[in-house]
Formats: C-alpha cells, sequence, structure tokens
C-alpha cells in the first residue's frame, strides 16, 4: 500500500511539472511573450479609459543627419534654433566617416539682460558596436535618469547679453553612435526669472573647438540624408514644445476582457488622443534657412508627420479595476505589438524615488513591473529604440 502511495506521489508530481507555466507564476521582473495579447485588446486612441495632457518644456532636437556620411556634414550646424528659456536638449548621431569627429552644444544669450545657465540633469552614451547603435542612446537615459532624481539645478555659466558658451558633450573616434541628452535652466541674471530666448546651436566637428563661432554663425547648416528613390527620408531635427506627458489610465478587467493594452510613442494616426504634436523645423532637409514648418515625409503617397516619439518623459497614473474572478492583476512594459525591434525600459514607480536599471527586452517580450492595481509609473524611450512601446494589463 505505502509503495502504491509512493509511486502515485511520484506520477502526481510528473504530471504537475508537465503542466504549462500560467502567469499566476509569474513575478515582477519577469520577461514573457506578448504573443496573447490581441490587437482587439488594444485601448483604442478615442476611449475615455486613457486620458493624456501634454507637460513639460520644449525640446531642441538634433537627429538629422541621423548618419553623418559626407563632408558636407561635418565642421557644422546639425540643427539650430531659438528656445525659452527652461529646455531640453538631445541629439543623436552615428559617425560613418570614421575619422574622430567632436560635438558641442553653442548657447548665446539674445536678451538684453544677463543670464545665469544651469543644467538639471545630463547624460551621454556611445555605442562602438555598429549592430547596436542604440546602445548609445540606452546609456545616455540611464545616466541622465540617475541623476534627475535630485532636480537641483548646478550652475554652468554666467553669459552677458551677446555672449556665448559652447561645451564638448561627445566624441566619436571611429564609426560609433553617440547620443546626449539634457535639461536646462536659464535665468536672468538680475532677478531669477526665467529667461526669454537663447539660441542654441548643436555642432560637429573635426577640427576640434577653434573655429566654433565661425559654425554657429552660417547662413546654411548641415544637409539632412535624402533618397527619394530609395525611400530615404532623414528629416528628424526641429522643436517640440513639451517634453512630457501625464497619462492617466483607468481601465477595467472582467471575465470578458482579462488583457487590456496600449501604446505610446506611436505615429500620430495610431498615438493616444491628445499624445502626440507635430514636430517643426526652421531648416530645410538642404539646410536652408525657412519660417518654423511641420516636419513630414511621403511614402507611397501617404503623408506623415514627425512627432514625439523618443526623450519624452511619461508618468502614467493607473488604476485598474478587477471584476473578473481572478484575484491577481499585472503590468508589463516593454515591445509593443507592432514594433520591429526590441528595446530596453527606463522606469520607476512611485513612491520609488530613483529609476531602476535599464532592463533590455526582445521583439515580442514584455517585463512584469507591478501587480498592483494603483500606483504611478515614470518611464522614457531612449533615442535609437524601435517604437512603439506597450503597457499590459492581465488579471490571472
Amino acid at each position: 500500500m505505502k509503495l502504491l502511495f509512493k509511486h502515485t506521489l511520484i506520477l502526481l508530481s510528473m504530471f504537475i511539472l508537465l503542466l504549462p507555466a500560467t502567469a499566476s507564476a509569474l513575478s515582477v521582473g519577469q520577461k514573457i511573450s506578448i504573443n496573447s495579447f490581441n490587437n482587439k485588446d488594444r485601448v483604442s486612441s478615442t476611449s475615455t479609459e486613457v486620458t493624456v495632457e501634454k507637460t513639460g518644456n520644449q525640446v531642441f532636437i538634433s537627429n538629422a543627419p541621423e548618419a553623418i556620411e559626407k563632408k558636407s556634414q561635418v565642421n557644422q550646424t546639425l540643427y539650430r534654433d531659438s528656445v525659452r528659456g527652461e529646455f531640453r536638449f538631445w541629439s543623436y548621431h552615428i559617425n560613418k566617416l570614421g575619422g574622430p569627429i567632436s560635438f558641442y552644444m553653442f548657447v548665446k544669450n539674445t536678451n538684453s539682460y544677463p543670464i545665469n545657465l544651469y543644467y538639471y540633469s545630463k547624460g551621454d552614451g556611445l555605442s562602438t558596436d555598429p549592430d547596436n547603435p542604440a546602445k548609445a542612446g540606452s546609456q545616455a537615459i540611464d545616466k541622465f535618469l540617475k541623476e534627475s532624481s535630485s532636480k537641483s539645478k548646478k550652475f554652468i555659466v554666467r553669459l552677458k547679453p551677446g555672449e556665448s558658451h559652447f561645451f564638448n558633450y561627445a566624441n566619436s573616434k571611429g564609426k560609433y553612435t553617440i547620443a546626449f541628452i539634457g535639461d536646462f535652466r536659464a535665468e536672468n541674471a538680475t532677478n531669477n526669472q526665467t529667461a526669454d530666448f537663447l539660441k542654441i546651436s548643436d555642432i560637429v566637428t573635426n577640427d576640434g573647438s577653434k573655429n566654433i563661432n565661425q559654425y554657429a554663425n552660417t547662413t546654411t547648416i548641415a544637409p539632412t540624408n535624402v533618397d527619394v528613390e530609395a525611400g530615404k527620408d532623414d528629416c528628424y531635427r526641429g522643436l517640440l514644445e513639451h517634453s512630457g506627458r501625464t497619462v492617466t489610465v483607468t481601465l477595467t478587467l472582467d471575465s470578458n476582457n482579462l488583457e487590456k493594452w496600449i501604446a505610446f510613442g506611436d505615429g500620430e494616426s495610431l498615438s493616444l488622443k491628445d499624445e502626440q504634436e507635430r514636430l517643426k523645423s526652421r531648416w530645410s532637409r538642404e539646410g536652408r534657412a525657412q519660417d518654423a514648418s511641420e516636419v513630414f515625409t511621403v511614402k507611397n503617397g501617404i503623408t506623415k508627420y514627425q512627432g514625439a516619439f523618443w526623450a519624452t518623459d511619461y508618468t502614467f497614473s493607473i488604476d485598474i479595476v478587477n471584476k473578473s474572478e481572478r484575484s491577481k492583476v499585472l503590468t508589463l512594459l516593454g515591445s509593443a505589438k507592432d514594433a520591429h525591434r526590441g528595446g530596453t525600459i527606463h522606469y520607476k514607480i512611485s513612491p520609488a524615488t530613483k529609476y531602476k536599471p535599464s532592463v533590455k527586452f526582445d521583439k515580442g517580450q514584455a517585463v512584469v513591473i507591478d501587480n498592483r492595481k494603483k500606483y504611478t509609473l515614470d518611464t522614457i524611450i531612449p533615442p535609437g529604440i524601435n517604437s512603439p512601446y506597450g503597457l499590459f494589463f492581465m488579471a490571472e
């Protein structure tokens, strides 16, 4: 009898081990496939379950030419514009020329009063791996977020009216990829109020900084890489008005809807309502000055406006109502269903004050980040990473 009982226990144990793993066994930090989430589970862009508010400051974007591959694109300004006194600056470029080049942020005080220039946080990245250029963006975001938790401003320089200042934020000694992001503030030095305007230039050189003032004052800037026949249109440079999004998510999971998900950082036609805004540039693809104009591409007769994708702060206020018979609710963050590649996630969940170290995920994967029904999530998509990202909710 004892032998029979022992054999029964062994068989039962083997049967349990052969059963498929369920999401109920998942824990925070695990990576899983998102294959079970269907497009019908995607919360529509017009759903009242999700609302978006634009927040933050102007964003100066220098991402074109993304690949610096022509001599006419060196010893040049890559992008130049006027910004208000509080702004974000980010840059992402690939050195395809191979020789050493350096990148500089050039600031000119265009006000009638002296200013003090500060930064809140900044981060740089360098990828020497041609198969993983996005590593540079991930590194830059990690450093940027690690410093931003303090939110204290750090003094850089005081500038009289008409004076300028520059600093070297990245160097590429070979066919490498660089990334940089920083949040800055300029104040009227007489009353500490936010400065009205500054002129900012992103400059790349192969001769150091000796001619930097010359490159900052040209009538044209570097041309981008456009090849109409190959469908190549490199145009992502300009200004956005908002560096952040506050997203309120209040959704219900029930027996008929055990899974739901949203995508963020998507194109205008698929984005959440009020999420996107259009990038505006004061320079043409050829590098000629123009009035501030919306940036767009045309492919197969379809016009696509460039918007906010990378280096945007997302704060999700999440409240999940679970009306299903299942007791557990999980949230996952990672690859959206239609994303072409994997990437890295950078996030924190309140009341945490610091971001977690970046976590890598593959295409079609997401990471379990929380098991509560109500919390606040802060995250950001690094420059160079394929978007959109997905935020997934499941009852188990």
